[in-house]
């Protein structure tokens, strides 16, 4: 009989020990010799008919490590199951020893899913503001339908460039020495606006100039310049304004109303717009409140984590975070970064915990058309095929975070269901 002990060595890691008797160890000998009898190919003999003291002496050491192998592995999964360990990782295999006409024994390290007591978590109080469209806001998102449906118009009259134009010059980029034309470019439209860059000097020396006017520019070019060997350098800058154009947007009529969608007036377009609104807030009001369900399940459970869901968590989060700063920050930044993420990596795993035990109290599942619905959204935000995101989450894993993120959404939204929500 296999002997199994198990060893705790901290909240969340476990050993098991293993020792398996020389009959089991005989019976998967046995086992894939049999197997072998029946399928060996050695020339001079049929297969099938092959003598067993000639398997033994041509295989015998792959028989052995066959068996060593599948006694270990199918002796690990009933140990876990019959001590009822769930582990969060593939298991550290140590101390083996192995005699076939012996015993077989074995040490298996790993860490394992949290156990703790679920609090109560329904008719959780939230607070949320309240749902208020204010006609400035509307006013606000008819502005930028205005704005995308703007036109450039030549200034006709005879006057100055202003900030807020569009101008269309004419300009070459000439190194201090007077000669060299390090950059050229005709009929360039540019908006004049405020910059921080070195287009600064150029539109405030626009600004004022008369269609048709030249002017030479002083200014350096920056750090990133794209050619390197003018990088920084002092430069001037001749400029010929060839046209002012101002944008010019459309007035907010009925017409309005019927270009931008199927309305009649602005009446029903502001209507249209309230409701929009109305549904992004409402959007916002929910997760806010899914927000204040999250900090509360944590304040009122308090348990042990495995460390290597952790780590594997703020891995993930801190090569996200340093892609979307293209680069490393100075030490001390980085320092103070890697250290929020962590609390933050150690938050996320506990709620995932919870919100998992949850669902299984709740009996919370994801179907499969929630999945496919999810890799539909994806793929049109990434602009891919549905197809080949899935294939790529598929191969990569991806696609269990996905389950999982679905799966806390639900829960979430089941237990703002079951909240006393109130607003501010």
């Amino acid at each position: 009989m296999t002997t199994v002990t198990v060893d705790k060595l901290g909240p969340c890691k476990r050993r098991i020990n293993v020792e398996i008797p020389s009959e089991k160890i005989n019976a998967a000998v046995e086992e894939i010799y049999r197997d072998l009898e029946k399928t060996a190919k050695i020339p001079g003999f049929r297969v099938g008919k092959v003598p067993r003291k000639v398997l033994v002496s041509r295989f015998n050491k792959d028989v052995i490590e066959e068996a060593k192998s599948k006694l270990i592995t199918d002796s690990y999964q009933s140990s876990i199951k019959d001590n009822k360990l769930n582990p969060v990782h593939v298991p550290k295999i140590e101390n083996v020893e192995f005699d076939n006409s012996k015993v077989l024994s074995y040490s298996a390290e790993f860490e394992i899913e949290p156990e703790f007591d679920l609090k109560s978590y329904t008719d959780i109080k939230v607070k949320v503001d309240k749902i208020k469209v204010k006609d400035e806001e509307i006013d606000d998102h008819i502005q930028r339908i205005r704005e995308s449906q703007a036109t450039l118009e030549a200034v006709e009259d005879n006057r100055s460039a202003v900030m807020g134009d569009y101008v269309l010059i004419d300009f070459k980029i000439v190194a201090e020495d007077g000669e060299t034309v390090i950059e050229e470019g005709s009929s360039k439209l540019m908006c004049l606006q405020k910059s921080d860059s070195y287009l600064k000097d150029i539109m405030i020396a626009v600004e004022g100039m008369k269609k048709g006017t030249c002017k030479t520019v002083a200014t350096t070019l920056p750090d990133e310049f794209a050619k390197e060997d003018y990088a920084g350098a002092k430069v001037n800058v001749d400029v010929k304004l060839l046209e002012i154009k101002e944008k010019m947007l459309p007035d907010v009529t009925d017409d309005f109303a019927k270009s931008v969608g199927n309305f009649e007036t602005v009446d029903d377009l502001r209507k249209e717009i309230q409701q929009l609104l109305e549904n992004q807030k409402k959007s916002m009001q929910r997760k806010e409140g899914k927000d204040q369900i999250s900090e509360y399940l944590l304040e009122k459970h308090s348990f042990d984590l495995p460390e290597t869901v952790v780590e594997s968590e703020f891995q993930n989060e801190f090569r996200a975070a340093l892609r979307e700063l293209r680069q490393a920050p100075p030490d001390d930044e980085l320092d103070k970064m890697k250290e929020k993420l962590r609390a933050d990596s150690r938050k996320k795993v506990a709620l995932s915990y919870i919100l998992a035990e949850i669902a299984s109290k709740e009996n919370i599942r994801v179907d499969k058309t929630e999945v496919e619905q999810a890799i539909n959204y994806t793929a049109r935000s990434w602009n891919v095929s549905p197809d080949k995101l899935r294939d790529h989450l598929t191969d990569t894993g991806g696609i269990y975070g996905m389950q999982e993120q679905i799966l806390q959404d639900k829960v979430l939204d089941f237990l703002y269901d079951k909240a006393r929500v109130t607003e501010k």
